[in-house]
């Protein structure tokens, strides 16, 4: 299985995992992929290897992202108060 720099082929469960939905949603997925000949937007990339099947996983899904660092996870309200409820214990 072939990795890069900018990322790896993956099984479906453990991009299941990391995503934090079921496998049975990648297959549903799949299956629409399938139906309407071209695959629909936010549908991860897979390819078929024998009878397994793999999801590419990005370089930057790899690396964990902190609620804090992120800039869609938190308003800057919100991440003042995280502080400063960091900041009291």
């Amino acid at each position: 299985m072939q990795n890069s720099t900018q990322g790896r082929w993956i099984t479906a469960r453990e991009f299941a995992q990391r995503l934090g939905i079921r496998e049975q949603t990648l297959a549903n997925w799949r299956h629409q992929e399938k139906r309407s000949g071209k695959r629909p937007p936010g549908v991860p990339t897979w390819i078929r290897m024998g009878a397994a099947i793999r999801y590419w996983l990005p370089r930057y899904l790899e690396e964990p992202i902190h609620p804090l660092e992120c800039p869609l996870g938190h308003s800057d309200e919100q991440r003042e108060e995280n502080q400063d409820h960091q900041g009291a214990s």
